[in-house]
């Protein structure tokens, strides 16, 4: 599944990256987040639990942050497992400044297996975009209460 946006942040270009540059702020402010450690300064291990409609599970899984631009973007490369099925994904973040606001673009790809898989790739997509989203609105919040 391919999946390309953009959210625009009333807030300082800086500040946006800040907070979408650190991991550990990341994980207070994303749904779902159970656990985070950091393995080197570039990846993570989390325990996360994905919640869609009735049906929830936990994933373990890791994160790997490279091609890393400060304050411009980066990639992420991210595997993860539970007994719901497996999540594999790719994607690109990237931040533009524009007067007082910050729009962050993202692109990515992600694969599915296991039950996830044999759900339906129409179910997932609505979900996927609703995960995203809900999660760029909590970071937004973020800066509104901070």
């Amino acid at each position: 599944m391919e999946i390309a946006d953009s959210y625009i942040f009333q807030t300082l270009h800086q500040t946006v990256w800040h907070t979408v540059s650190s991991a550990e702020i990341l994980a207070t402010i994303l749904p779902g987040f159970e656990e985070l450690e950091k393995i080197d300064d570039n990846s993570y291990k989390a325990k996360i639990k994905v919640k869609i409609g009735p049906v929830y599970g936990f994933f373990n899984g890791e994160a790997i942050f490279s091609n890393v631009i400060p304050h411009e973007g980066y990639h992420v490369h991210v595997k993860a497992n539970g007994r719901l099925g497996s999540v594999e994904g790719m994607g690109r973040i990237n931040l533009q400044a524009e007067n007082n606001k910050t729009i962050l673009h993202y692109t990515g790809t992600v694969e599915l297996g296991g039950w996830l898989a044999w759900v339906g790739w129409q179910l997932l997509n609505s979900a996927m975009e609703f995960l995203i989203g809900k999660s760029l609105d909590r970071i937004n919040q973020y800066f509104h209460d901070n």
